[in-house]
């Protein structure tokens, strides 16, 4: 009998008197569960657990969400796993975009090793401190994301661009780059809580809307017609309770990504910022800015 079916089979009789506990083997580890158990037998049940640790030294602990993992002691992980497998998927270097949705603590080994090449999302109603680049509450959250994933198919990546982080030296760049419009009226895609500074432009632009004026360039008149910008329509403030108001080049960003769905129209901005108060704040700006004039 190997450590991890000995042990199992240790923890399932000693933990059999305790009201709502679990002993699940896994075969190549084994998770004890104690969601369901009174507080005061926690306590017990971690005895017990690191009692067989020291009986199967070969066995590691590791904590996880109202749970205690139990694994062979080696340099392995569900980062190293995930690296795995995208080497052995992504065989012919064609390019493997992973996403990885986890809830526990165990997971962070896999949110660190995507951080640089893939996407981690923590499913998680309490925010806390995480590799993982996106949050999802709950489970209908993580539901509606994964059937919006496969809603999406194979033409996702075509349809959709995506910049990560804020840089406020980018930012022109970025908001030429999300204007969208319908051929006859267009709008940068600016952060709608700026106005125009040195480090932001909004601009709205009607096909007509424009100045005719006159330049002298080498002795010469010049005639030019400029595109007019318009009233900026943007404009959106928000804050938390009574904290200040939230502003993108003031606020300890955490998290920040603007993508644009260029099939529908729609560009988004999700962000998650740290307040006064050390708690993590989500945002999510969304608007359609294709317009059937």
């Amino acid at each position: 009998m190997s450590d991890v079916a000995e042990t199992a089979a240790e923890l399932q009789n000693a933990l059999t008197k305790i009201d709502g506990s679990l002993v699940e083997d896994k075969r190549y580890s084994i998770s004890v569960h104690y969601r369901l158990v009174a507080t005061e037998q926690i306590a017990a049940i971690e005895t017990a657990v690191d009692q067989a640790i020291v009986r199967h030294p070969r066995l590691k602990k590791r904590l996880g969400k109202k749970v205690f993992e139990l694994r062979p002691a080696l340099p392995w992980d569900k980062g190293k796993a995930v690296i795995w497998l995208m080497e052995t998927i992504d065989e012919t270097g064609t390019g493997t975009l992973p996403i990885y949705v986890g809830d526990d603590e165990t997971d962070e080994d896999a949110f660190r090793a995507l951080a640089d090449v893939g996407v981690g999302v923590l499913v998680s109603d309490e925010p806390r401190r995480t590799a993982a680049s996106y949050r999802l509450r709950d489970t209908e959250e993580t539901r509606r994301f994964l059937a919006r994933l496969a809603a999406g198919g194979g033409s996702m990546r075509s349809w959709h661009l995506v910049q990560k982080g804020y840089l406020p030296e980018e930012e022109g760049y970025r908001e030429a780059l999300f204007t969208l419009g319908n051929g006859y009226f267009a709008t940068r895609g600016a952060a709608p809580e700026c106005i125009a500074d040195g480090i932001h432009y909004p601009g709205t632009y009607l096909a007509g809307g424009y100045n005719r004026l006159q330049t002298e360039m080498a002795g010469r008149i010049i005639e030019n017609e400029d595109l007019v910008n318009l009233p900026n329509w943007l404009p959106l403030q928000v804050r938390v309770l009574d904290g200040p108001w939230f502003h993108v080049d003031r606020a300890h960003l955490r998290d920040y990504c603007q993508r644009l769905d260029t099939q529908h129209g729609i560009f988004e901005r999700d962000l998650t910022f740290i307040d006064d108060q050390d708690d993590f704040i989500d945002l999510c700006f969304q608007g359609a800015r294709v317009f059937n004039l």
